[in-house]
């Protein structure tokens, strides 16, 4: 769980300061990373409270 805490604090990051820049491309570089999070985070969470995946 460790490494996926900080791959996600790092997405997490990179993601806010794309935002902050106004940097679409860097968003659209960072989709496929946010999909892969979104995964662990359905392999650890129950079924029941899942969050739709927009990015799909």
């Amino acid at each position: 769980m460790g490494d996926n805490l900080k791959a996600l604090i790092a997405l997490f990051d990179n993601v806010c300061n794309a935002v902050k820049d106004g940097d679409r491309q860097r968003i659209d570089d960072l989709v496929p990373e946010i999909n892969r999070m979104v995964r662990v985070y359905r392999q650890i969470v129950p079924p029941d409270v899942h969050i739709g995946n927009i990015w799909d």
